[in-house]
């Protein structure tokens, strides 16, 4: 038990209670004669509670680091995963799955994780925690309304305070949102992120349907629902936490307006190698047969 006070001594504890709680705790255990029952079960659970606390809060609260491998939070709060956005040609798809894990066990086959704000005009979905979802997705529709609709500076203000708030900060949940324009990621450690190949995917299945998607661009004939659709599939396949309840929804993009600036920009990428000569090319080309 010696490495516990060791460790229990080196705790940065900020909330005052918790910080005079060890310290009566050093002492208990330090007066005691023996290595009693009491004093181990009472060591144990304050360093459960700073393992606790660290990891609600994403790494801002708590003392060293071992204790939260020893004692890890809750392992039997309600996970919700797997969503993924594809943006190409004039369609934005939002796909997720609907399984609810809790722990090793699934709660519902069926739950909806994508839902629609701002009169519809923007389709967000979530991994993580439900509860915690559902706080955030009220907190971007609050932004959106300051903002007029404006998707990408409410969403850098979401960001914001649901980093720096300190009840906000401890919300377990990622989001994706996008509109006719613009497809975002957003998370607790600040990040609100575009992909440069309108291709984005979150949850523990999320790398499985992203490279999916990613291969299924360079196929020229699929639109983005089915791509969407079939990079799912292999996701759930893969992904015990997955399954294959889908639930999509689609944006639908004005033809007669240029597509972002990411899926261009991937699309050239990928007809890169069929391109055709550059003007330059063109004239060393004439001067050769010349």
């Amino acid at each position: 038990m010696s490495k516990y006070i060791n460790l229990l001594k080196k705790t940065d504890v900020i909330i005052p209670s918790l910080r005079e709680s060890s310290q009566n705790g050093i002492r208990s255990f330090v007066n005691s004669s023996s290595n009693n029952s009491n004093t181990i079960n009472m060591v144990g659970q304050l360093s459960s509670e700073v393992g606790r606390m660290n990891y609600y809060s994403g790494g801002h609260y708590g003392g060293h680091p071992q204790f939260y491998a020893n004692y890890p939070a809750d392992p039997m709060r309600k996970k919700a995963t797997t969503i993924l956005s594809v943006r190409r040609g004039n369609k934005v798809v939002i796909i997720g799955d609907g399984q609810v894990s809790q722990g090793h066990s699934i709660v519902k086959p069926n739950a909806k994780k994508i839902r629609r704000l701002a009169d519809g005009k923007i389709v967000a979905g979530f991994a993580g925690s439900v509860a915690d979802a559902f706080t955030l997705f009220e907190l971007l529709e609050k932004k959106l309304t300051e903002h007029r609709g404006l998707l990408l500076k409410s969403c850098v203000e979401l960001a914001q305070q649901w980093r720096t708030d300190k009840y906000y900060r401890r919300l377990e949940a990622s989001l994706i949102v996008a509109d006719k324009d613009i497809t975002l990621n957003i998370d607790g450690n600040g990040d609100v992120l575009e992909p440069n190949d309108g291709v984005l995917a979150i949850g523990s299945g999320g790398e499985f349907a992203l490279s999916a998607a990613r291969a299924l661009l360079t196929v020229p004939d699929l639109d983005a629902e089915e791509i969407a659709r079939r990079s799912m599939k292999i996701a759930a396949d893969i992904c015990i936490y997955t399954n294959h309840n889908f639930i999509l929804e689609t944006i639908e993009i004005d033809p007669s307006k240029s597509p972002s600036t990411a899926s261009t920009q991937y699309s050239q990428q990928l007809d890169l190698s069929q391109a055709p000569p550059t003007t330059k090319d063109e004239n060393n080309n004439n001067n050769n047969q010349k």
